[in-house]
């Protein structure tokens, strides 16, 4: 991502000692325009795994998931966040559609997004 842009696409990875999985898991997002990494109360290699791939990295130690993950949501600079699993990977598909930027211009599901409100559906 250029300095002088603000991104369209977020991702965003909340880890807890995730050394084993990070590195496959950012090497995958390269379609982001921005790739944010929360390490929460890691003692691993997972801060060193997220600098390399260029990460912006979010450490602290969170009582609840909830508020882990919206600590990392309200780090993200784009209007579109796409939340992924350490050991998840995105499907070439969806990487590719994201990638050519053809994903829906609904902004009220930024916003539910952004307030927790909006369960996300995996296929595969």
């Amino acid at each position: 991502m250029s300095g002088d842009r603000t991104p369209g696409l977020s991702a965003l990875v909340v880890a807890h000692n995730e050394e084993a999985q990070l590195p496959g898991c950012l090497a995958q997002l390269t379609f982001a325009d921005e790739i944010v990494v929360v390490l929460d109360r890691c003692t691993d290699k997972s801060l060193e795994i997220a600098q390399a791939a260029g990460a912006r990295i979010l450490e602290g130690a969170w009582p609840l998931e909830g508020t882990r993950r919206n600590a990392g949501i309200a780090a993200c600079e784009g209007p579109w966040v796409l939340e992924v699993d350490a050991d998840e990977r995105v499907p070439d598909k969806l990487a590719q559609l994201f990638a050519c930027r053809q994903v829906p211009q609904d902004e009220g599901i930024v916003e539910r997004i952004r307030e927790g409100g909006l369960p996300v559906r995996t296929e595969g």
